[in-house]
């Protein structure tokens, strides 16, 4: 009976611990799960996409959800995508690569971003980008 209620004390402690983990975060595992998957799919997207997607970047939020909607409604994996937790990271990285690609096609060496692009000046619309 003390074996019983030990393993029974176990799982319950390492559920609540979980669930502990969860609220603190914000993100369930299903949350992560989803995100990681948008991630990796918008990595395989062709360099076209990536590039059509860098043209959202410097838009208004509004504007950019428009154009985020239109050039993901040519995508399989978007335009099946329900979930925001999905689609919403997966168009963040499309627009991250596609920014890469960009400097890329003008002979700049780089691989990816290291964080998102800073305006640096509003009246030139210019941006600081790291690779």
């Amino acid at each position: 009976m003390t074996t019983n209620f030990t393993k029974t004390l176990t799982c319950l402690l390492a559920l609540i611990s979980l669930s502990a983990c969860e609220l603190m975060t914000g993100e369930t595992t299903e949350t992560i799960a989803l995100k990681e998957a948008a991630i990796a799919d918008a990595h395989k997207a062709p360099e076209k996409v990536k590039l059509n997607y860098a043209r959202c970047y410097a838009l208004i939020n509004f504007e950019k959800e428009q154009c985020h909607q239109m050039l993901g409604a040519n995508l399989e994996k978007r335009s099946y995508a329900s979930a925001w937790e999905y689609i919403h990271p997966f168009d963040e990285q499309l627009e991250r690569e596609g920014l890469a690609a960009t400097l890329r096609s003008f002979g700049k060496n780089c691989a990816g971003l290291e964080n998102d692009p800073q305006l640096e000046s509003l009246s030139n619309a210019t941006y600081l980008v790291k690779c």
